[in-house]
């Protein structure tokens, strides 16, 4: 039974991202708020369109981060295809809260 995490107040997710190597990055992420940033997802998108892109892989995904907690996570972009990696985004959404975006320079 999940009615409980309707009851949670919004999430507050603060990003910082750095390119490593070609196609390769590191992405921090700190929960900022007062709440349980609870099941958080990370997609790459298309920034125009929204559309989501694919292949891409995450050495995490849909995690929990507590307040003040802080998570790395590793993307690899590099099997996307070079049409598709013009204005991209990194988007995280946790459960409890909205969007949080960050542009991504290829």
């Amino acid at each position: 039974d999940m009615h409980e995490l309707e009851k949670l107040d919004s999430a507050g997710l603060k990003m910082v991202v750095s390119k490593q190597t070609s196609g390769y990055y590191m992405v921090e992420i700190e929960n900022t708020g007062n709440e349980t940033a609870f099941f958080t997802r990370l997609k790459v998108v298309d920034k125009k369109s929204g559309e989501l892109l694919l292949p891409v892989f995450f050495s995490d995904n849909y995690f929990t981060l507590f307040p003040g907690e802080i998570k790395q996570v590793m993307i690899d972009l590099s099997s996307l295809k070079e049409a598709k990696r013009k204005e991209i985004q990194l988007v995280a959404l946790p459960y409890n809260g909205p969007e949080f975006k960050n542009d991504l320079k290829y």
